[in-house]
């Protein structure tokens, strides 16, 4: 399977998203509401996380607990990140260790 379909398949509840994050569920709902990641519709009306939404919230978790950034800088420093991957231009070496 390619690795962007792989990126973009619902596999993650909520619960198994927050353990694997090490975080609250209701923390995950915070920056899901901020934009950071957003939850698909999979069986059963479980709403589900991609892993490239899991990548983005791991991302955000780091910012706020490693670099101590408030909620709004580690959400624009997300999105800064997604542009440029997404227009294909290198990251400075500061921000390389981020998956997105």
């Amino acid at each position: 399977m390619n690795r962007a379909v792989q990126l973009e398949k619902p596999l993650y509840t909520l619960g198994v998203a927050a353990e694997m994050l090490g975080s609250h569920p209701r923390t995950l709902i915070l920056y899901e509401e901020l934009g950071v990641a957003t939850r698909s519709a999979g069986a059963h009306n479980r709403r589900r996380f991609t892993l490239r939404d899991v990548l983005a919230l791991r991302a955000m978790a780091r910012l706020r607990r490693q670099y101590e950034m408030n909620l709004a800088g580690a959400r624009q420093m997300i999105r800064c990140l997604q542009l440029l991957d997404a227009h294909h231009i290198q990251r400075p070496m500061e921000l390389r260790g981020f998956d997105l």
